[in-house]
């Protein structure tokens, strides 16, 4: 919030985006938690030349399910 201020955002477009942010940014928290739990690296030594390879990763609504899943059970 306070760094949209120093840049200049509009306030309507900062309160928007700061409550958009504070309603859903727990699906990323947890998304986060349950990459870590398998291991998954986010940082990449060898990109790949081009974009057009597909992903080898879980659909992520499977696996952001199966997270909280356990979660919820322990």
């Amino acid at each position: 919030m306070e760094a949209m201020g120093v840049l200049g955002v509009g306030t309507v477009t900062r309160y928007a985006i700061f409550w958009a942010v504070r309603a859903f940014g727990w699906i990323a928290w947890l998304r986060n938690q349950a990459d870590r739990a398998e291991g998954f690296n986010r940082v990449l030594s060898d990109l790949p030349v081009k974009a057009g390879q597909e992903s080898q990763r879980r659909g992520a609504l499977v696996q952001l399910g199966r997270h909280t899943w356990r979660k919820v059970r322990s």
